[in-house]
């Protein structure tokens, strides 16, 4: 294994570079429990949403089938959570703060 831009030698994994060009944005970041995202490059529509709050509970649970897409959860609790998105096998996990 080496460390910088390589995760590992197998052919799976990929380069950091590779992970960084798919990663998902989401803003505002902190917000009021409306924001907006737009999916990393691999994580294509027609993917599951769901927003979890700091002790594992879903709070929110949507798909979406384009790239970039709006939640509005304005009742939220102040406080972390994260939104997990996964579609296909691919998974990413984004983390918020509701102010």
């Amino acid at each position: 294994m080496r460390k910088g831009s390589e995760v590992d030698n197998n052919e799976d994994n990929k380069s950091i570079d590779d992970v960084k060009s798919t990663v998902t944005k989401l803003y505002p970041n902190p917000n009021s429990g409306s924001f907006e995202i737009t999916l990393g490059t691999e994580l294509v529509a027609d993917a599951n949403i769901q927003v979890i709050d700091i002790y594992g509970k879903v709070v929110y649970t949507t798909n979406v089938k384009t790239t970039t897409f709006a939640i509005d959860i304005p009742n939220l609790s102040t406080g972390v959570y994260f939104v997990q998105i996964s579609n296909a096998g691919l998974n990413e996990t984004v983390k918020f703060i509701k102010q």
